[in-house]
C-alpha cells in the first residue's frame, strides 16, 4: 500500500551501508518506521529528505507492517540550524519530545504543525532560545492533554497572587502562603509576567502562542518552571535537552 503524506523526521539511525532507518512524524498516520535504502549513497536523490529534521512529502510503501521510502520532496531543512549548534540541538530536543508524546496509527496534525512552528522560530525569528523552549514544553503539554491551570490559586482563588509559583505534580498555580495547604511536590516561583505569559499560552490559538515578549527577569523563573513542569509530567529526561544544558 502507498501513502504520500507530509511528514517530518524525528531519528535517524544509519543501517548497513547507505541505508538510513528513520522515525518518522506524519500528518495522517502518526509515527512511523521508515527504511531509507541507498541514501547514504553520493548522488542519491532522497539524501536530503532523509536527514534529521528534514521535512517532505513523502511517497512510503507499506508492506506487512513495514514502510520504506519511496520517494520524497524536500520542503524545508531549517538550514539556519545547521549552522547554530545550540538552536540545532533544541530543534533535536523538540523532535525527541514528539517521538515521546505522538502515536503510530494515529492522526497527529496539530503535533506536527505545533513542531514546525517551534523549528520555525528557532531557524527564522530572532526570540531568545529560551523563550522559544518554554513555549514549545508548555504548548506541547496543552496539545496532550498535561496544560496547567493558569486561572488563579488553586487554594484561595486569588488571580492576581503575591509570589506566584506552579505545583510540578498538581499542574496548579498557588499563592506562596498557601503552599501548605496543597500535597507535597516541588514547586517552581513564577513572576506576575510569567503567570501572565502562562494563561497566554493557556488560552491562545497554539499558532499564535510565540507572539509575547518577557523581559529577563520574568522569562528565567518561567523558562525554568516549564521544563521542571513537562519532565516531571511526563517523567523522563531527553537526551538532547542534557547535551543542550551541557553548551550552556
Amino acid at each position: 500500500m502507498f501513502l504520500n503524506t507530509d511528514a517530518i523526521v524525528l531519528r535517524e539511525t544509519r543501517y548497513k551501508d547507505a541505508d538510513k532507518i528513520l522515525t518518522v512524524l506524519t500528518r495522517s498516520s502518526g509515527l512511523q518506521t521508515v527504511t531509507a535504502r541507498g541514501v547514504c549513497r553520493k548522488g542519491s536523490a532522497l539524501a536530503a529528505s532523509a536527514q534529521l529534521l528534514a521535512y517532505s512529502q513523502m511517497c512510503l510503501f507499506t508492506y506487512k507492517d513495514r514502510a520504506s521510502l519511496r520517494e520524497a520532496v524536500l520542503a524545508e531543512a531549517w538550514l539556519p540550524l545547521r549552522d547554530d549548534i545550540g538552536r540545532m540541538i533544541l530543534g533535536v530536543y523538540a523532535a525527541e519530545v514528539c517521538a515521546a508524546l505522538a502515536t503510530e496509527g494515529a492522526e497527529c496534525a496539530e503535533l506536527l504543525d505545533f513542531l514546525l512552528l517551534t523549528l520555525k522560530r528557532l531557524a527564522y525569528k530572532r526570540q531568545p532560545d529560551a523563550l522559544v523552549k518554554a513555549v514549545f514544553e508548555l504548548g506541547m503539554m496543552r496539545l496532550n492533554g498535561y496544560g496547567p491551570d493558569a486561572s488563579a490559586c488553586a487554594v484561595c482563588g486569588e488571580a492576581d497572587m503575591t509570589n506566584p509559583c506552579l505545583h510540578l505534580t498538581l499542574g496548579q498555580l498557588h499563592c506562596e502562603k498557601c503552599k501548605p495547604s496543597l500535597p507535597q511536590g516541588i514547586s517552581m516561583p513564577l513572576t506576575r509576567g510569567g503567570v501572565a505569559a502562562l494563561r497566554f499560552i493557556s488560552e491562545k490559538e497554539p499558532g499564535k502562542i510565540f507572539s509575547f515578549t518577557l523581559n529577563e527577569n520574568e522569562l528565567t523563573p518561567l523558562a525554568h518552571a516549564a521544563e521542571a513542569y513537562m519532565l516531571t509530567q511526563l517523567e523522563r529526561g531527553f537526551q538532547a535537552l542534557d547535551m543542550y544544558k551541557r553548551l550552556l
